[in-house]
């Protein structure tokens, strides 16, 4: 919605502010109207469902929402439908997020239709509750616009970046939405430049707010990203306005969000959110709101005492066996590498060798057109694996798991030592499904399989005295079942793993790798150590991701296992999109990451 602006008044805050002068409103005023407004969402309770068209998939949330203050409840689930109208139900899921006065239900990956498969997991989570909760009020399909909140702002709503902001432009030009009189108050802050259309006519609801921003105005927990954008725009739109108990509440809105990189639009989605039953004053003791329930049998870790895991069994946690504990999964600081030796030059006959390689298991795997789990390139890419590992002089095992209707396979080369630790190595074969059921998948993640494919020969060739295993798993793209699977499993079996690397995405580079285009990794704290090892003797520059991933090495970190991740750094375009083939890969950068983590393996 564009204005023709007839007055534009500039206000210096910290030098005070204007009094309203007849009809003309007070920006502050208006501003802390809106605030009190947007507090009804602090104690209330509603039904929310949020729908959200994505390619030719249709996802709706079908949640109930309960708020007191710090206590808050999602209880509800997603419901992911295919352009015929059917359920999708690998995408599908049951959502419970519970958080009262002294800790918060995190439950994860649950569907209730799993056959076989692992019980429902969860995290009682304490210390690290507040940011749960914030990432939670930050999830467009959670209804964060309807309360101004979304995520990249610092954890920060609509209110408090004009608030916060030095300088704030009044515009006097009135504009009409949904039949009400609105105010354009905007500011360009550190995060964007921020837009609210208020309507003292209709409770001082924003009934409009947008946010513009650079790649390096998008925040973290107070930092920025190197997220792949040029530009962010996100945009809430107010459709209906209701009086429920004499109060007036958005109760249809839009939400769009849209991410650019020059002329390439890398995502474009519109959520649309519809509130019922609404209640502004709820019993929460007659609604059982923030009472834990979880389904029978649910597996349940404590954040603060990790040595341990519960089961959800006739309504309370029952401790179980001891594991090892899971570790933290936030960004870590690794320590900067050291001062690197000069290198030997690079040997292109080998590299060569190796490049011929990952360009015939890429091409081999991209002309499946699809590696999905529901479709029949997923079957054909694990028999590939298998024949492949053969040829190198392994005996590979498939490793079976349920997944709704389904029974799926990961693929294990079975050259270890069961009673010494391993090294394991890892990458996922599936691809992710869109909208024509052709995803080549050439990047994400052809690439990975192909490095492991051509480590596992190098390895074998070469003799080096190791206790390694190979894992090709399935499924990632629908929840990393196949990891959760074996990284459960090798838990309940007190495998033995020295660490984990996981290779997902290594195929697309901006020119040779360098200082400036580094190896990106993914560590938590346990595998703080790995990565120093890697520094050392990895020839070429390696950078901590600022993008933090939970790929398959996450279910390794959940059971306590160190692992990490090599990988680029954010998404490209061609993403989970029929785009991602063959001829687009950086073959001899992927050529040298095997090589690097030869000489590294090796070593």
């Amino acid at each position: 919605m564009k204005f023709h602006v007839s007055l534009c008044l500039q206000l210096v805050l910290a030098g005070g502010l204007w009094a309203s002068v007849g009809h003309e409103p007070d920006p502050e005023v208006l501003l802390d109207e809106y605030n009190t407004c947007n507090k009804k969402f602090e104690n209330i309770y509603y039904d929310l469902e949020t729908t959200l068209q994505a390619g030719s998939k249709k996802y709706v949330y079908s949640l109930q929402y309960c708020s007191n203050n710090e206590k808050k409840q999602w209880i509800g689930d997603l419901k992911c439908y295919n352009e015929d109208a059917t359920i999708d139900q690998m995408s599908s899921s049951l959502i419970t997020k519970i958080f009262n006065d002294t800790m918060g239900i995190y439950l994860t990956h649950y569907n209730p239709d799993l056959k076989g498969n692992l019980p429902p997991r969860a995290v009682i989570v304490h210390s690290s509750r507040e940011k749960y909760l914030q990432s939670m009020d930050e999830t467009a399909s959670h209804g964060a616009p309807l309360k101004g909140k979304i995520d990249g702002n610092n954890h920060q709503s609509i209110y408090d970046l004009l608030k916060g902001a030095t300088i704030l432009k009044l515009y006097d030009e009135i504009a009409k939405m949904l039949g009400y009189d609105t105010y354009l108050i905007e500011a360009e802050t550190k995060y964007g430049i921020v837009k609210a259309w208020i309507s003292p006519d209709a409770g001082y609801n924003c009934l409009r707010w947008e946010i513009v921003k650079k790649q390096n105005q998008f925040y973290r927990d107070g930092t920025t990203t190197n997220d792949r954008f040029t530009k962010r725009t996100d945009a809430f739109i107010a459709e209906k306005v209701e009086q429920i108990y004499g109060k007036y509440v958005v109760t249809q809105a839009k939400f769009d969000n849209k991410v650019e990189n020059g002329d390439t639009i890398l995502g474009d989605y519109t959520y649309h959110y519809n509130l019922k039953k609404i209640d502004l004053n709820p019993d929460f003791e007659a609604l059982s709101a923030f009472e834990i329930k979880l389904p029978e049998g649910t597996i349940v870790r404590d954040e603060n005492n990790p040595e341990v895991r519960y089961k959800w069994t006739s309504g309370r946690l029952v401790k179980e066996l001891a594991e090892k504990p899971p570790q933290s999964t936030a960004e870590i600081e690794v320590p900067a590498a050291k001062p690197k030796r000069p290198q030997a030059p690079e040997d292109t006959e080998l590299l060569n060798t190796y490049k011929n390689n990952l360009t015939r298991h890429i091409r081999n795997l991209t002309a499946l057109e699809s590696r999905h789990v529901s479709h029949p390139g997923n079957a054909r890419a694990r028999d590939y694996i298998i024949d492949e590992l053969k040829k190198y002089g392994y005996s590979p095992v498939t490793d079976s798991f349920q997944a709704r209707d389904m029974t799926l396979h990961n693929v294990i080369s079975d050259s270890s030592d069961k009673n010494k630790p391993v090294i394991l190595l890892s990458a996922h074969f599936d691809s992710s499904s869109s909208g024509n059921g052709q995803a080549p998948g050439a990047d994400d993640n052809a690439s990975g399989v192909a490095a492991l494919l051509e480590l596992a020969r190098i390895l074998k060739e070469n003799r080096i005295q190791k206790n390694f295993e190979f894992v090709f798993f399935n499924c990632e793209e629908a929840g990393t079942r196949g990891s959760r699977h074996l990284s459960d499993k090798y838990r309940d079996n007190r495998r033995q793993i020295d660490y984990m690397i996981n290779i997902d995405t290594i195929g697309t580079w901006k020119g040779p790798l360098s200082e400036t285009c580094p190896v990106n990794f993914v560590t938590d704290k346990n595998s703080v150590g790995v990565i120093e090892q890697l520094q050392e003797h990895f020839p070429y520059p390696l950078r901590q991701s600022k993008t933090i991933w939970r790929d398959d090495h996450g279910n390794f970190w959940n059971n306590g296992y160190k692992a990490i991740e090599i990988t680029e750094d954010g998404c490209t375009e061609h993403m989970h999109k029929p785009t991602d083939t063959a001829e687009k890969l950086d073959y001899d950068n992927i050529a040298r990451i095997v090589h690097g983590l030869y000489v590294f393996l090796s070593r």
